[in-house]
């Protein structure tokens, strides 16, 4: 297995490679891309990687590839026989889903081929009318691209924002949980709860065909391409159509025009989680029993339904109440932890129907 790449020498292969094709490649007007397109090939080349069952001999090939200006003849082989493969499974496939990837998967492998030629200063010599085939016989396929993309940087952002932004009132037991509150107590300074927000975000189950998932921690990036179809990719390379509980427990693809359709969705519900560990949330207790000790005095309803009027109540409740809840820091970040909440992307139709019922 020496010539199987490492984790990070793939990574780093697949990024040379993006770059090339985000310029020299979509530059070139042969081939007629959108800078969209491109970017997507080195995703494809990763995936055929895995498909072909051959990764040793693969990555060999890669590694192998020049030879004193000229293709290495072996390395050359092995391409056609990787053609061939994808090629033969392509004018066989039945199936809709699979006849599109392995046209994009074969799509990738010919725009490796003008990468490493390119990276090398390969001459053409070598190539035969066979090896430069046009895929335009099969442009009867419809080719998916990327129409939005989110790094792990970006999610982070959006999930700790969601996650801020829980704010909920449980009459049948008094309780509040405001994320608002719980944020302004901490200042910018202290990275206790900001802290909590990541480690949260990282728990996020990304959920895979068969039902496994994928935590956020281990996720690279996403995309969501022209069908609507949404995809994950981790670190160590590996892409993933992702998918969402229904409401009724069931699982199917995930299908979305814009990432607020996603939600994150309570595994075991938050209601639930607080009402069975109601006694051991001490600090949470404290807050919610003088967070509603203020609306009473103030005459106002659990939640008045209008976001800046709230904004306005909670940080007078913060300066009225600023020492004692100070105190109560490293008290709620146990609370916060205790609860071990557990998450998971869902489709935002879905969750609302799994609410309503």
């Amino acid at each position: 297995m020496e010539n199987t790449f490492t984790k990070s020498e793939l990574k780093n292969f697949l990024k040379e490679f993006r770059e090339y094709l985000c310029t020299e490649f979509v530059n070139d007007k042969h081939n007629n891309l959108s800078l969209n397109s491109a970017r997507c090939y080195s995703y494809y080349v990763s995936k055929a990687r895995v498909w072909l069952n051959e990764i040793e001999v693969f990555d060999e090939m890669l590694r192998n590839y020049p030879l004193n200006g000229k293709a290495n003849f072996e390395a050359v082989e092995h391409f056609d026989y990787f053609r061939r493969e994808l090629k033969n499974s392509l004018l066989n496939c039945t199936d809709a889903k699979q006849k599109k990837d392995l046209y994009n998967w074969f799509s990738g492998i010919q725009a490796l081929r003008c990468y490493l030629d390119y990276k090398h200063e390969v001459n053409r010599e070598y190539d035969t009318e066979e090896n430069l085939e046009s895929v335009s016989k099969y442009d009867s396929v419809q080719e998916c691209v990327v129409v939005s993309e989110l790094s792990h940087t970006e999610l982070l952002n959006k999930f700790r924002s969601r996650l801020r932004t829980q704010d909920r009132y449980y009459p049948a037991f008094n309780l509040y949980f405001s994320s608002g509150i719980i944020s302004k107590i901490f200042s910018r300074k202290d990275k206790g709860f900001g802290k909590w927000l990541t480690d949260e975000s990282n728990k996020i189950r990304f959920l895979k065909e068969d039902g496994s998932f994928v935590l956020f921690s281990e996720i690279d990036h996403m995309e969501i391409r022209s069908d609507n179809s949404v995809y994950f990719f981790t670190k160590d390379g590996k892409d993933f159509a992702l998918y969402t509980k229904t409401y009724d427990g069931k699982l199917k693809q995930q299908f979305s025009r814009i990432w607020d359709n996603i939600t994150i969705d309570h595994i075991e519900s938050m209601e639930e989680k607080l009402r069975t560990n109601k006694i051991s949330l001490t600090g949470l207790q404290i807050v919610s029993d003088k967070w509603s000790d203020y609306r009473n005095k103030n005459n106002l309803a659990p939640r008045s339904g209008n976001n800046k009027k709230e904004t306005v109540y909670e940080n007078e409740f913060i300066e009225a109440n600023k020492k004692e809840l100070t105190g109560l820091k490293k008290s709620i970040l146990n609370d916060l932890y205790n609860l071990d909440l557990q998450y998971e992307l869902m489709d935002r139709s879905e969750n609302s129907k799994k609410s309503n019922n």
